[in-house]
């Protein structure tokens, strides 16, 4: 072989290898960017997170709640491979951070649906009302109140969940953050209330009333106050998922509501511990 021949050569084999090179780029792209709207299977991460009785996990560690045997239905008709054993209960700041990540392929459930929340995910719902108060202690000794628009006042000491709706509100009526004290879980912000580190908590009345009971405190030392409806629960998808996969679980879900043999199932399972 010549040395020109051989320049020649080695030229014509790297033209290939580029080609080769870029058509395989374009077809792993291409892959990457569609999604088999009838298999969710393995590209769908379904969270939730400890909130009863919308959701939570039972004595065999699986989730359930009035809001997980809904999506549970639902689960089923998007494809009926998936079952609870697809959903994840998780603390909600971690649930909420993963849903938000560009690159993930995930939903979190019973989210209170917001206009400051409205641009970073899309929605499938509602699922049930939400509702939002302040726990104080029994005679409410720090005298806690709102203004009568029913804003929240600046010169009290707050307690509030990591992204909840209960800090989200407080966030809203622009509280100073020096005047919140937040934490991953509920019961964290009871013992403060009870050692008077803060003088009340942003948090779901109804939900309260269960971890309170399922911590086994007494419910004589807490008193709920200033109960508001804030909206309602929702699902929550990655922005990355496809229009086409959100209205699948649309039509899904409300084709269970339009059930009323399920619904009524479900209210005597859960009984007026929800707003409906």
């Amino acid at each position: 072989m010549t040395k020109d021949y051989q320049i020649l050569f080695n030229k014509r084999l790297c033209v290939l290898l580029m080609t080769y090179s870029l058509l395989c780029c374009q077809s792993v792209l291409a892959s990457s960017a569609k999604v088999d709207v009838t298999n969710f299977r393995h590209q769908i991460e379904y969270f939730t997170e400890n909130l009863p009785p919308y959701n939570m996990s039972n004595i065999f560690d699986q989730p359930t709640g009035y809001n997980t045997d809904v999506v549970v239905e639902m689960l089923k008709i998007v494809n009926p491979e998936l079952s609870v054993d697809d959903i994840y209960v998780v603390p909600w700041a971690r649930a909420y951070s993963r849903v938000l990540q560009p690159s993930s392929y995930a939903a979190l459930y019973s989210m209170v649906r917001t206009k400051e929340r409205e641009k970073f995910f899309k929605w499938v719902g509602p699922l049930t009302k939400s509702r939002n108060s302040l726990i104080v202690l029994k005679g409410n000794p720090k005298h806690v109140k709102k203004t009568p628009s029913g804003k929240f006042l600046p010169f009290y000491r707050y307690g509030a969940v990591y992204d909840d709706i209960g800090a989200s509100l407080l966030q809203s009526d622009e509280i100073p953050q020096s005047s919140i004290t937040f934490s991953f879980g509920f019961k964290k912000l009871l013992k403060l209330l009870q050692i008077g580190q803060i003088d009340c908590i942003s948090y779901n009345p109804t939900v309260a009333k269960w971890l309170i009971k399922g911590y086994g405190l007494n419910k004589e030392t807490f008193a709920i106050i200033e109960e508001q409806e804030v909206g309602e629960h929702y699902i929550a998808f990655n922005l990355n998922i496809p229009d086409e996969v959100i209205t699948k679980h649309q039509e899904a879900l409300n084709s269970i509501k339009q059930n009323k043999e399920f619904m009524d199932k479900l209210q005597k399972r859960w009984g007026e511990s929800i707003d409906w």
